[in-house]
Formats: C-alpha cells, sequence, structure tokens
C-alpha cells in the first residue's frame, strides 16, 4: 500500500538489551512528505537522535520497519541497506566531520566515489557545482581547516548532497553555529525543500528554527506526544 511518504516509519522502537532493558524508541509512526521540512524537538534523553539513526538505516531497530521512498528497508540485506542509504539519504551532523587531510572537494566527492554511480570527472564536475550553489566558490582546493565553522558546515551540507538523495536527515546541524551561521544553513534547508523537493528531517533543540519549519514532531521518553 503507497501513502505518498517520502520516508516512513511504522512501530519503530529500539531497546537496548541488558539486565534492565534501556528504551530509546518506543513504538513511533511517523512520516514524512516529498518537500517537507520536519523538525523534531524534544528534550536531551527523549529519543531524537536515536529516531534518526533509525530512519537514516545507521542503525537497526528491536522491531518495526522503516521504508524509504517505498522500500521496506527490513526486507533489504545489508549490502542492499547500504546502496539504499548511499542513494537516497544525505546526512548532515552537529559537527561537519570533514577529513581535514583532504581538500574541500575531495570530502565532496566522497559519496559519490562511494556510489559509483559517475565517471571521476562528473564526481568533481557535480562537486564543483554544489560548491558554487552553496556559496563556496574558490574554495575547492582548500583545507577544512581554512574555512570557518559556517563555511564547513556548508561543505558538509554540499557532501550530503553528493548522490542527489531525495532525503535529507540532520542531527542538530546548527548546534555548532552562532546564530547567523546557524540561519543560514536553515535557509539553505528550506531552498532545498522548496525549490529542489527534498524531504529534510532535522534534530534541533532550537526552537525559533523548529518553528520555522513545516511541521514539529515532539519527543518525550521515546514517544511521539
Amino acid at each position: 500500500m503507497t501513502t505518498g511518504a517520502a520516508i516512513e516509519a511504522r512501530k519503530l522502537a529500539r531497546i537496548l538489551p541488558g539486565l534492565i532493558p534501556v528504551t530509546l524508541v518506543d513504538g513511533i509512526d511517523f512520516m514524512a512528505k516529498p518537500g517537507e521540512l520536519v523538525a523534531i524537538t524534544g528534550a536531551s534523553g527523549s529519543g531524537k537522535s536515536s529516531l534518526l539513526y533509525l530512519l537514516g538505516l545507521l542503525d537497526e531497530p528491536t522491531s518495526g520497519s522503516v521504508i524509504i521512498d517505498g522500500i521496506d528497508s527490513a526486507s533489504l540485506t545489508d549490502a542492499q541497506r547500504t546502496h539504499l542509504r548511499l542513494e537516497r539519504l544525505g546526512f548532515v551532523f552537529q559537527f561537519h566531520f570533514l577529513l581535514p587531510e583532504f581538500s574541500v572537494l575531495d570530502n565532496v566527492c566522497m559519496p559519490m566515489k562511494k556510489l559509483n554511480a559517475l565517471p571521476e570527472q562528473a564526481q568533481a564536475e557535480r562537486g564543483r557545482m554544489l560548491l558554487k550553489d552553496l556559496g563556496l566558490e574558490g574554495s575547492e582546493k582548500k583545507l577544512p581547516e581554512q574555512l570557518s565553522g559556517g563555511e564547513r558546515q556548508r561543505v558538509a551540507v554540499a557532501r550530503a548532497l553528493a548522490n542527489a538523495p531525495s532525503i535529507l536527515l540532520a542531527d542538530e546541524p546548527t548546534g555548532n553555529l552562532d546564530s547567523k551561521n546557524s540561519h543560514a544553513v536553515f535557509d539553505i534547508f528550506r531552498r532545498l525543500t522548496r525549490q529542489d523537493g527534498k524531504t529534510i528531517i532535522a534534530v534541533t533543540h532550537d526552537q525559533e528554527l523548529a518553528s520555522a519549519c513545516d511541521r514539529q514532531v515532539h519527543l518525550a521518553d521515546g514517544q511521539v506526544v
């Protein structure tokens, strides 16, 4: 059955086993539509990042399923899930995680090298196009340490967009930025949803930025409130 969702969670749960099991995500139903910018909010420990990692196929649920563009990830092999993640999902984290010994352009091209869907020259051309689109033209040969914090996070966004994913998942993407750069990142997110039809799900503590999203999903104790 199709729901029109870009990404959907059905009865999603993540429980850490042990003498006293810890429930991180507790039977969540969630969906986001194409072109929608959704904020996931909640106190520390409410399950926000755990939910995002499950949606991004970076962690496996204890029960339930994640459906991406109509594909139920629970039915896939590990290799198929990895390919789906590379092809359909992009990730932006609080810390940019750029590799310091590689140039800006090489950092952006890394997801394309992993997916290997484009020739090397086309990868470089797309990387330069993404950097130009995000206001970083002329920075291709620089090392990450030569950029400001806001510029590094824009490089991280370019890297997340490298394989033209339909869905972008962001975990506190502005948590390490000042107010000006935080708004700049969310302006990019809004443009990507409005103009390119990307689905973006962003975990954030910043209520002002969350209020600017199309919709907020608030978590408490691993459940949607």
